[in-house]
């Protein structure tokens, strides 16, 4: 629906999941700054605010 790569896509769900950057970044086995540009590139393309409530929203809410 958005065109995210497998690494945003995965980010994007723990993102809708509720899991927080740092625990994002553990769990994939990547640093947190890896984490912070997936997830810019993620907001960008699902056309939200840069903040991971606005993104979860919008990627889960199909608006």
């Amino acid at each position: 629906m958005f065109d995210l790569t497998g690494a945003e896509t995965r980010v994007a769900a723990l993102i809708g999941s509720g899991t927080n950057l740092h625990d994002i970044a553990r769990a994939l086995g990547v640093s947190p700054n890896t984490i912070k540009t997936h997830a810019a590139h993620c907001f960008g393309k699902v056309g939200v605010r840069p903040t991971w409530s606005s993104a979860r929203h919008r990627l889960y809410s199909g608006d």
